[in-house]
């Protein structure tokens, strides 16, 4: 009886419904069946699975929303949208693909880093007015009664009171900030060779960019004008050309005031405080380009001021990328005592330097 109930019941379902009666008795006997699942508990069929392998990269797909991933690597809910059909590789910041974009995080003001850079300014001036004064009153102050090693040694202390007059006058500036954050006024040699960062490594290719850089600005500047830029009097090197090969004394204190100390006080102030300064108002690159005509005009030659200017924005992309100041201070040192150990070989090989220049 039971058979035939069901088979009656079954033909019955599969009639349309329109203008039919249920006989009552036919759906009275009892049914076992447990209360459907929400959709969204329901395990997927299993050739859904497979069909929706065969279609998404593995790494990005997983069953449901409420399942773990079926393979590969697991993918954040924000790499997923919509309904997880379409997945986004996250997006690279360009920024740590490219370290030299990174921009400082200045704890000081505007007003602060004009107040540095005119302190470090003022420094400069009353070092080498009090240099002066010093020197006349000893009886030493004009360069006519001083022989060549004495010159040289009097630019070696000349030299080092302004590099501690104007390191110092920047460290007092930047007192109330203290301490500062490890990303300033870094002197690190760790890691010399490493290829995001590795000071040994950028200074080398640091120093072949500044003298291709160099050489174009000077070649631009020549297919301008149709002459080579003139010097100045005021050129340090012209002054610096009669000691220079004059004797072991007299090229030992000129490679430590350009290789050493020039380099030491110049990228602290342009690129370790005035670069990184500018960084909180205009991107890296801008930083780089304004310093770089910030130190090209502190060296008052004009003539000079187009390779002075590429000069310093290698020394700036040089720090940017490695962030400590002993790359571009490198660069500077083999730059300036590079020429001054050639002249002097020059020199002693019989050429006149000055003809040369």
């Amino acid at each position: 009886m039971a058979v035939t109930h069901l088979f009656l019941s079954c033909r019955l379902h599969s009639l349309p419904s329109a203008g039919v009666t249920v006989p009552t008795p036919l759906l009275s006997f009892p049914r076992r069946l447990s209360p459907p699942c929400p959709p969204s508990l329901q395990p997927p069929h299993p050739s859904l699975v497979l069909l929706c392998q065969s279609r998404l990269p593995s790494p990005y797909f997983r069953s449901s929303k409420h399942d773990n991933f079926i393979a590969g690597n697991v993918a954040s809910d924000d790499q997923i949208q919509g309904d997880g059909s379409s997945p986004q590789p996250p997006v690279p910041d360009p920024k740590q693909e490219w370290p030299i974009l990174e921009q400082w995080n200045v704890p000081w003001d505007g007003t602060t880093t004009l107040v540095g850079m005119l302190s470090w300014l003022f420094s400069f001036l009353l070092t080498g007015l009090a240099v002066s004064v010093g020197a006349a009153q000893l009886g030493i102050g004009r360069r006519e009664v001083l022989d060549l090693d004495e010159q040289a040694t009097f630019i070696l202390i000349h030299q080092l009171a302004e590099t501690i007059a104007g390191l110092g006058a920047i460290s007092l500036v930047l007192r109330r900030y203290k301490p500062l954050p490890p990303q300033f006024f870094s002197y690190g040699f760790s890691n010399p060779f490493d290829l995001r960062r590795g000071w040994v490594l950028y200074g080398g290719l640091g120093i072949v960019a500044a003298t291709a850089s160099v050489v174009a600005a000077s070649t631009l500047v020549v297919n301008l004008t149709g002459q080579p830029p003139p010097r100045e009097e005021a050129d340090a090197l012209l002054q610096l050309l009669p000691i220079i090969g004059a004797s072991p004394t007299s090229t030992a204190s000129l490679i430590i005031v350009t290789g050493v100390l020039a380099p030491l006080l110049e990228e602290t102030v342009f690129r370790g405080f005035l670069m990184t300064s500018l960084t909180k108002w205009v991107s890296t690159p801008v930083a780089i380009a304004v310093s770089a005509c910030a130190f090209a005009g502190a060296h008052l030659t004009p003539g000079e001021f187009p390779q002075l200017v590429a000069l310093g924005i290698v020394l700036g992309l040089a720090y940017a990328q490695t962030r400590t100041l002993i790359t571009p201070m490198l660069i500077h040192s083999l730059w300036n005592s590079g020429v001054i150990i050639l002249l002097t070989i020059l020199r002693l090989q019989g050429y006149d330097i000055k003809e040369l220049l």
